[in-house]
């Protein structure tokens, strides 16, 4: 069973998308992660392709558990991705504004302030 898809950007930048089917990703139960997904469509040929992205707020998280914990050999690269997620919307502090939320709801309140 493939666990990620090697992909291209519309930049030409290569890009890995991880696959999940039914296991908890650091924590989080799949359930939790398609209820704040956002459904995409991809095109290909004569095929059009469905699925689902993690929220950007779970996604930072699930990159913060790898950074910490779970995936040591790769490290500089989840610094990056969370480095560029945090950019993306504008910093910390904008990010945190539009996504806390979804954030603030897989942790107690104070662990949310000690990951924030």
């Amino acid at each position: 069973m493939a666990t990620s898809i090697e992909t291209v950007t519309p930049g030409n930048k290569p890009m890995q998308i991880d696959l999940y089917y039914d296991r908890p990703i650091s924590g989080i139960s799949i359930p939790d992660l398609f209820k704040k997904s956002k459904k995409m469509e991809k095109s290909q040929g004569k095929e059009t392709y469905s699925f689902k992205v993690a929220n950007p707020g779970h996604l930072l998280v699930l990159k913060y558990f790898a950074y910490n914990e779970a995936d040591k050999n790769n490290e500089e690269k989840h610094l990056g991705d969370i480095k560029s997620l945090l950019n993306t919307y504008g910093g910390m502090d904008n990010f945190f504004s539009k996504f806390g939320d979804v954030i603030e709801d897989l942790f107690s309140e104070e662990n949310y302030k000690l990951f924030k």
